[in-house]
């Protein structure tokens, strides 16, 4: 009887220690650097046994491989954005909802920024401070040639509308969109002008837009990965006061001016570990994270790669 209850108990043991079968499809430069160091943390034992598959690939080749992972019954964490336009999203996430059973098989988009510590606590603050009234988000980068993310065939020659700025920019619009919180964040119009500044950085290099919410509130969000203005942030003002992003510091003001500042530490390209932490739980416990939902990584998506004009139907 005793050496019964102990091989049970060695089976039970081994199955809930079973290493997680993780695919890794793509192999670019920040699946190497980011998501395959994140993949494996040294101080977190998960107890799942569960294929799944981790898709870092090119833009446009990602899509054939998503659909082909979930038929085969994978869970799949996939790589922002969540296409290369809107359409083609729109066409995964039907077949996503109408085709796989949701209810055993997960797909989450890893947009890291969306659980960086800074951004995650700056939202709360947003919330606390009541009525969204306006909102203030600046991104520029100086994209050169010769670097490691410039030298890559797909990033040079992109087959997706906004190359480069759509590519990083979704990170951004993932930011402003956690800021504005579920409600002020559902856009009602945006508007912008684009262009394209510099020649290695087709199709367009550059859009400043302006933005209203269903709410009222609007605000203003500009973009550049070919301009010389440097760094970026976020500012949000609200009935109660200020919130502002710089960096990884936080600075709250209320309407009489008195500030507060937290400091985070620096998280690098941010949240890739948060990423892969969270998505492994949701397959521990079956809750997933609804800030990784492909509806999400939808809404980001249509905030950059949309024409110059666009009412939101949703």
């Amino acid at each position: 009887m005793l050496i019964s209850q102990s091989r049970l108990l060695d089976k039970i043991f081994r199955a809930m220690f079973a290493p997680i079968g993780v695919a890794l499809i793509g192999s670019g430069i920040f699946a190497r650097e980011e998501h395959l160091v994140s993949a494996v943390p040294p101080d977190r034992c998960y107890i799942v046994s569960l294929l799944l598959m981790r898709s870092s690939l090119p833009i446009s080749a990602q899509p054939a491989f998503i659909r082909e992972a979930l038929q085969a019954g994978k869970h799949v964490l996939s790589e922002k954005p969540i296409a290369k336009d809107v359409n083609t999203a729109h066409e995964l996430l039907s077949f996503y909802r109408s085709s796989i059973a949701v209810d055993r098989i997960s797909w989450s988009v890893g947009e890291n920024y969306r659980l960086v510590e800074t951004h995650v606590f700056a939202a709360s603050e947003v919330q606390r401070l009541g009525r969204i009234l306006g909102f203030r988000g600046r991104f520029n980068r100086d994209i050169k040639p010769g670097g490691k993310y410039y030298e890559t065939a797909w990033r040079k020659v992109p087959e997706y509308q906004g190359g480069f700025l759509l590519d990083a920019g979704v990170h951004f619009t993932a930011v402003l969109r956690l800021l504005l919180g579920p409600q002020d964040g559902k856009l009602k119009k945006l508007s912008a002008f684009t262009c394209q500044l510099q020649k290695h950085l087709p199709p367009v290099d550059t859009a400043n837009a302006t933005l209203k919410c269903k709410s009222g509130a609007s605000g203003v969000f500009e973009m550049s990965v070919g301009s010389t203005f440097k760094g970026g942030g976020f500012s949000i003002a609200c009935e109660d006061g200020t919130v502002t992003i710089l960096g990884d510091s936080v600075v709250t003001a209320d309407k009489n001016g008195h500030e507060s500042v937290k400091h985070f530490k620096s998280e690098g390209w941010g949240g890739v570990n948060h990423e892969v932490k969270c998505w492994a739980e949701g397959m521990q416990t079956g809750k997933w994270n609804p800030r990784m939902k492909p509806e999400e990584a939808l809404a980001d998506l249509e905030i950059v790669g949309v024409p110059d004009v666009r009412n939101f139907g949703r």
